[in-house]
């Protein structure tokens, strides 16, 4: 899938899920909301490389998939780039001199 990215990392709300579990989040901001759980701690290991930002953390690519899902706000190749794929990676190909 390609992604339309919304910026940075942090571009949706961030909630503990210790303070959700401590009942120290009000019930109305999550109540009818899709809640994704992820870890955003380095030492995780779920931190990915994104065009906007070097360190993101892979929950947020999640969120970035649903929201473009609910937006229908997709990145699509064009019909005409389809025939011209293979001659694309023979001209990267070439410039890397991966032949």
């Amino acid at each position: 899938m390609l992604i339309r990215f919304r910026g940075k990392g942090k571009t949706f709300e961030y909630i503990s899920a210790a303070d959700i579990l401590s009942d120290r989040v009000p019930k109305n901001k999550v109540q009818g909301k899709i809640l994704l759980v992820g870890t955003s701690a380095s030492g995780m290991k779920e931190m990915r490389t994104t065009p906007f930002d070097p360190i993101f953390p892979g929950v947020e690519i999640h969120a970035t998939i649903v929201d473009n899902i609910l937006k229908k706000d997709f990145l699509l190749r064009p019909k005409w780039l389809r025939g011209w794929n293979p001659f694309l990676f023979w001209d990267l190909a070439c410039c890397l001199h991966l032949f």
